[in-house]
């Protein structure tokens, strides 16, 4: 771990480092040697990282205590090139560096599913042989890869190729109520399950829009969008029971307000929709907008009704230009991070959209 690290880093250390059992991060360097204080991998490499940044100024003492539990950035697969799987190894050794213990990778079809050949066509999408080899990787360095798939929107790339097989209800979505629909379903997550060591699986599950109103509508006449949402949502997780048994969905589906608006401060959630969401899967807040306390803290207040688990995705604007939007980042992620600790919430996740 050290040697990498510091190779990472282009650093050299001549002296001697003692290793020791720490809750926490602990780094000490007497101008000579350093003691290292940890318990897990990341926060090894951490200390690496602190040791290489700080050495040269001379003896320091240094400690740290981590906030949450897992923290780790998602990275968008779907909508712009692939990183390779030499790139993705390199960057799990940089979040490992500076201490973080998860990554995302998120995939909307590409990756690859027995049965479905168009399934990520051309796009280059990942065989299994290679998410196994980045899972592997991830494994060593301490960095759980947790899949980040879709199973129900955010389907246009692959519902435009006109696979027979896999019934749409829009340009978008899925049509729910139909059997081969989920036999997709059931193949995608058998190919995750095939790969992935960990128990976690995000499913997706957002921005379903117009759910209702196309070929469901011809089939079953108009029902509440919510409703529809909801029991596919129960035949979702039934299925992904069979693989994992910790789902994690995105949450703004729950949260829309009549006028089609997401996280609305002024539209609490219904009990009816509580009361109707299944209580074992992870409900993921996610939102890169706002740049107050408030409204995340009114925001959580409603999920915390509630009895699920519940995470928070942050955003990095990767996507508003040439270069990441640092300032507005940080502006809207501090208030964000303060409020998912008075939350008691133990996951972030740091979305990296294209």
């Amino acid at each position: 771990m050290q040697n990498k690290i510091f190779s990472l880093l282009h650093f050299s250390f001549d002296g001697q480092i003692f290793c020791q059992n720490f809750d926490g991060v602990y780094v000490k360097y007497d101008g000579k040697n350093a003691v290292f204080g940890f318990r897990t991998k990341p926060q090894h490499a951490r200390c690496c990282f602190l040791l290489a940044m700080h050495a040269k100024n001379g003896p320091f003492e240094l400690t740290q205590k981590p906030r949450f539990d897992t923290v780790g950035p998602m990275l968008d697969m779907s909508r712009g090139k692939v990183m390779n799987v030499a790139a993705v190894k390199e960057y799990i050794d940089y979040i490992a560096a500076l201490g973080m213990n998860m990554l995302m990778l998120y995939t909307e079809d590409m990756f690859e599913v027995e049965g479905y050949p168009k399934f990520g066509y051309l796009r280059g999408r990942y065989s299994l042989a290679e998410l196994r080899e980045i899972d592997d990787y991830g494994y060593e360095m301490g960095v759980e890869l947790i899949p980040c798939i879709q199973t129900f929107g955010h389907f246009e790339q692959y519902i435009k190729l006109r696979d027979a097989n896999v019934p749409n209800e829009n340009a978008n979505v899925l049509l729910p109520d139909k059997p081969d629909t989920y036999a997709f379903i059931d193949a995608e997550l058998a190919a995750v399950r095939k790969v992935f060591r960990t128990d976690r699986i995000h499913l997706g599950m957002d921005e379903t829009h117009g759910l209702g109103l196309g070929k469901y509508l011809k089939e079953h006449g108009y029902r509440e969008s919510g409703e529809i949402y909801r029991e596919h949502l129960a035949k979702v997780l039934q299925i992904s029971a069979k693989y994992f048994n910790k789902p994690i969905i995105w949450s703004d589906m729950l949260f829309e307000s009549p006028d089609g608006r997401q996280y609305s401060e002024a539209y609490p959630v219904k009990q009816s929709v509580i009361d109707g969401t299944p209580k074992d899967v992870c409900l993921c807040f996610w939102n890169y907008y706002r740049d107050y306390y408030e409204w995340y803290d009114k925001l959580l207040t409603q999920h915390d009704r509630f009895p699920n688990e519940i995470s928070f995705a942050g955003g990095i604007w990767t996507w508003d230009g040439l270069a990441p939007n640092l300032t507005y980042t940080l502006n809207t992620m501090e208030p964000a991070l303060r409020a998912c600790l008075a939350h008691d919430v133990k996951t972030i996740i740091a979305t990296l959209w294209v």
